[in-house]
């Protein structure tokens, strides 16, 4: 809506009624618009499942993929999306199609009518109905119309979601073609998302990669580390090793929470964490100069959790220390392993990780055996293995040159006493 329409509403206006009508009227035309290009819902779908709350017709398909070790067609099983939608707005139109229509199935609601006390439920209207045309859906898929908005929407605040939450809403470590495509909108105007820049993983200063498998039913984990900078000189160190299932169950004697075969039941995954001295980043030519750097750091430093290439909230957040990486740092003398220095993720998928269920609020897994031995196995990667691999290092250089520099200190005054002792020699020849 260009702001000339806008300005003419308010423009002729004669009085307060009218004025007071006329921003109501510029208020209604704010909207959210969220569309994809699914598979949509056919009449009876929408009828039966989108408008009831808690019904089981995904978790049944997602129990199905789960047992025959399939991909999960759904993100979520819970039904709870049209709650999220009535605390964004007061008015919301969905609009679908599927394989089977020919046209699209709309459903419009009015969460206000839902607070006439004078109402029973019965009487609201609340059908789904036909059009007669696409709607804008070219072959399958969802529009959401959300409106009487219950919030300001500015661009700033839609900068600031785009630059960290769409930033990480899908896995930003994948490659671009192997991520759901996301395109976000101002007024008309598309927003950029950042992407995560390649060549700060590469500058990291030690690098923690895991991959946990479940192997003729017995738990291992395989970690490679690699150390390229602690801050003096010394060669790039690399470790790798195995956990074996022996080592996994000393880690379950150490804890009453965990149970052996919970090592087994939370299923393979993956986990990458980059570790940076923020006081040695330097220059790098395709991000910038040095304090550019530190703010992209800054940016992305978060270790985060993804379920089938889609984040896991609120893993990773600014003030989600899931790991408890920062109480450790507190207590503990030599490196401080923090969240703020490290960039990383941890993916899981649905189908091989099935006891790794969210919270029915979204926030966060489920505490349960598994979630409590798949937590452990990260700390204990990076609070005891990449750790003592950085001490290690210590170990054996960071004094290194100090005792060169003696030897040379040594080797000179050696000299000159050689060569003092034959200048006395030849004298007395």
């Amino acid at each position: 809506v260009s702001t000339q329409s806008t300005g003419s509403l308010i423009q002729k206006s004669s009085n307060s009624e009218e004025l007071i009508s006329a921003l109501n009227a510029i208020y209604n035309l704010n909207n959210i618009e969220i569309s994809d290009q699914g598979s949509g819902m056919t009449s009876q779908q929408l009828q039966d499942n989108f408008l009831v709350i808690g019904t089981s017709s995904r978790k049944k398909e997602v129990d199905k993929a789960v047992e025959l070790g399939a991909s999960s067609p759904y993100l979520g099983e819970k039904g709870i999306g049209r709650l999220s939608a009535m605390r964004l707005g007061s008015t919301l139109k969905v609009v679908t199609k599927s394989e089977h229509d020919k046209v699209a199935n709309i459903l419009e609601i009015d969460w206000d009518s839902f607070n006439d006390p004078e109402k029973m439920i019965s009487d609201i209207n609340a059908e789904v109905t036909t059009s007669d045309n696409n709607e804008g859906i070219k072959k399958t898929g969802t529009r959401l119309i959300i409106g009487g908005l219950s919030e300001d929407w500015t661009q700033n605040r839609l900068d600031d979601l785009v630059n960290y939450d769409f930033a990480r809403i899908t896995d930003p470590f994948s490659g671009s073609l192997k991520r759901p495509r996301i395109v976000v909108y101002w007024n008309g105007e598309r927003k950029t998302i950042p992407r995560m820049p390649k060549e700060l993983l590469d500058s990291a200063h030690a690098v923690l990669k895991a991959d946990y498998n479940i192997i003729d039913g017995n738990p291992i984990c395989s970690y490679q580390i690699t150390i390229n900078d602690l801050g003096y000189d010394h060669p790039v160190e690399f470790k790798s090793g195995t956990l074996t299932k022996e080592d996994l169950f000393g880690i379950a004697g150490t804890s009453e929470d965990i149970h052996e075969t919970a090592f087994t039941d939370v299923g393979p995954f993956k986990f990458e964490a980059y570790w940076f001295n923020r006081q040695r980043l330097a220059t790098i030519e395709s991000i910038g100069d040095r304090e550019q750097v530190r703010k992209i750091q800054r940016r992305w430093s978060s270790l985060m959790l993804f379920r089938d290439g889609f984040r896991v909230f609120p893993y990773g957040d600014e003030g989600d220390d899931w790991l408890t990486l920062d109480r450790r740092a507190m207590s503990r003398s030599g490196y401080t392993l923090n969240k703020s220095q490290f960039v990383g993720r941890c993916v899981i998928s649905r189908s091989e990780n099935p006891f790794l269920l969210d919270q029915t609020n979204r926030e966060g897994l489920r505490e349960n055996q598994s979630s409590t031995a798949f937590i452990s196995i990260l700390q204990i990667l990076i609070q005891e293995y990449l750790f003592n691999c950085m001490r290690s290092v210590d170990k054996q250089y960071k004094n290194q040159k100090v005792k060169i520099q003696k030897a040379e200190t040594e080797l000179d005054s050696l000299e000159k006493r050689t060569k003092s002792s034959l200048r006395v020699l030849k004298r007395n020849k």
